[in-house]
């Protein structure tokens, strides 16, 4: 029981998931969330292991994404308890898990609007923006932060404009946009980044 061990298991599991073995890759990240849930139990107070853990059940989330979204949205809710929020002791500086509970809304957000529950996507998109203009406001020169925002506001468009509130997902896909084209001019040869807002 490490933390070490357990991150391997995850990294096996992306690997796996590249590979196309979405079975191996889900059963990895239960060996690897098995093992982070016996270290909260030693430690229930450590945050990392917390986001850590969390970062494994988002992982776990999004291979169930495309075929059984339903259970992702379990999982991500349940990624979503175990991050630190607003409430927790040293938010201000834990900027890694406001990221972290940033991208996982997102990813519910995406999760819901598979299932057309476009109530619950836009309210996780609101949130997943808030945090993430606040990451930006705090580390505006932190181009990932940007990105992510740039992201959140794209798929806030998305729901929108299937929401019939056409004017608002015009204004989000505008921030995105603005958003992407200032990043540009920062990273002008930065490609993958440049394709992420293509893909959601």
């Amino acid at each position: 029981m490490s933390v070490e061990l357990a991150t391997s298991l995850v990294n096996l599991g992306l690997v796996q998931n590249q590979l196309g073995r979405n079975d191996l890759a889900q059963e990895s990240y239960r060996l690897a969330i098995n093992q982070f849930e016996q270290l909260r139990v030693v430690q229930p107070r450590d945050i990392q292991i917390a986001s850590k853990t969390a970062l494994a059940y988002n992982n776990l989330a999004a291979s169930y994404l495309d075929m059984q979204p339903k259970r992702a949205i379990e999982l991500y809710r349940h990624a979503l308890d175990l991050l630190p929020n607003q409430h927790t002791e040293g938010w201000t500086i834990l900027n890694g898990a406001a990221r972290e509970m940033a991208i996982t809304l997102n990813n519910l957000g995406r999760s819901y609007s598979r299932t057309d529950e476009l109530d619950e996507a836009l309210h996780c998109y609101l949130q997943a923006s808030e945090i993430e203009q606040r990451l930006v406001t705090q580390s505006p020169a932190h181009w990932p932060y940007q990105n992510d925002l740039a992201v959140t506001q794209n798929n806030l468009g998305m729901v929108l404009t299937r929401l019939g509130c056409v004017e608002d997902a015009t204004a989000a896909f505008q921030r995105a946009l603005e958003i992407q084209e200032t990043l540009t001019k920062l990273a002008p040869h930065d490609g993958p980044r440049l394709s992420n807002i293509a893909g959601i």
